[in-house]
């Protein structure tokens, strides 16, 4: 499965996703994405602590 087969609203609220790439939706049909109450970092280099 690919990006572009990816449609409609991407619920991640119940995940345990954390970081999000920069280009991580680029080229899908999503129009909306629900994110999770932990999520850290979208669109940025995840860093060591």
């Amino acid at each position: 499965m690919d990006a572009t087969s990816l449609t409609g609203v991407l619920d991640l609220s119940n995940t345990q996703v954390t970081n999000i790439g920069m280009n991580a939706f680029r080229r899908s049909g999503l129009t909306g994405v629900i994110l999770p109450k932990i999520l850290k970092n979208i669109g940025e280099e995840e860093k060591d602590n």
